[in-house]
């Protein structure tokens, strides 16, 4: 079954902001129907073996730790993805050109999503697990992120689509909302 778990992180930033960030574990319909639109990288724009840069300018996201590889694999819902690992490293970094409110990401094995604004860390989510095929987890933010690190806990990490997304008024008023009810966040079990 499929559920949506959340986690609220109240986080100080350097500005003294705070940051409500609702976890979607397996729930790729729950996060999209929570945002108002969002951008796809699928990895196959690019030939296999590319180490990732500034292939993806145009669309507002750089690939910045210059060790991510777009490969094949047969999990993978289209045949290809990137991954961090085909160089010894077990993690994505990517900057925004702009502030950010949502992530997402198809993968395979395990995955953590930092997010940062302004080099300062703002949230680390759970861990999120995926065996034999590609899951989503995703998250979004009541605060702005211009940078990401996506990282495998256990090794390598390997992603198949990843999503990302500007503010939506409506989104961030839900959220907005949702916290000042009270609401307790629900841990992964």
């Amino acid at each position: 079954m499929k559920q949506i778990h959340v986690m609220v992180a109240l986080l100080c930033l350097q500005s003294s902001a705070q940051a409500g960030v609702v976890e979607y574990d397996e729930d790729f319909q729950g996060w999209s129907d929570a945002v108002s639109g969002f951008t796809t990288i699928t990895f196959t724009e690019v030939p296999f073996g590319i180490l990732q840069g500034d292939e993806y300018a145009s669309l507002g996201v750089h690939f910045v730790d210059g060790n991510d590889a777009v490969y094949p694999d047969d999990h993978f819902r289209d045949g290809a993805g990137v991954t961090g690992a085909g160089t010894g490293a077990d993690n994505i970094e990517l900057i925004f050109d702009f502030r950010q409110y949502w992530i997402g990401a198809d993968f395979d094995g395990g995955l953590c999503i930092r997010l940062f604004l302004q080099g300062a860390l703002i949230y680390d989510s759970t861990t999120f697990t995926a065996f034999d095929d590609a899951e989503f987890a995703g998250l979004i933010s009541s605060g702005p992120f211009d940078e990401a690190h996506i990282r495998n806990p256990f090794g390598g990490v390997f992603v198949d689509n990843l999503y990302f997304g500007a503010p939506a008024p409506g989104a961030i008023g839900l959220l907005a909302a949702w916290s000042a009810l009270g609401a307790r966040p629900r841990r992964r079990s």
